[in-house]
């Protein structure tokens, strides 16, 4: 009825549909982070959007194998220029969130 080889597909395939189903949800994460981390510096998110950069599995601080994600998300300062900011994710927890040097609004002009 069934052999070895279709346990292991079918093992492969859940596998598969479960790795998917996580990345999903840890990218609602991503998103909610970027959104507080902008609103918390005063920045735009910009298209409302974060992208799937990398996934991998590395070793966190204790030296446990843990999956690894790069998001990254676009984000301004001042309405004009665009800048590319990165979360990382490690053992689904936010382990990182990486902003460029960005352009500070200028604050003169507005007086």
């Amino acid at each position: 009825m069934f052999d070895l080889y279709d346990v292991v597909i079918t093992f492969v395939f859940l596998l598969l549909i479960f790795g998917i189903y996580h990345i999903a949800l840890l990218r609602e994460q991503a998103y909610k982070a970027a959104t507080h981390h902008c609103r918390k510096l005063d920045l735009q998110l910009l298209d409302q959007n974060v992208a799937i950069k990398a996934v991998w599995f590395k070793r966190d601080k204790n030296g446990s194998l843990r999956f690894w994600l790069s998001f990254d998300f676009e984000f301004s300062s001042t309405g004009d220029e665009r800048y590319t900011g990165k979360i990382v994710f490690l053992g689904g927890r936010v382990a990182n969130i990486v902003l460029p040097p960005y352009r500070l609004p200028d604050t003169d002009a507005q007086l």
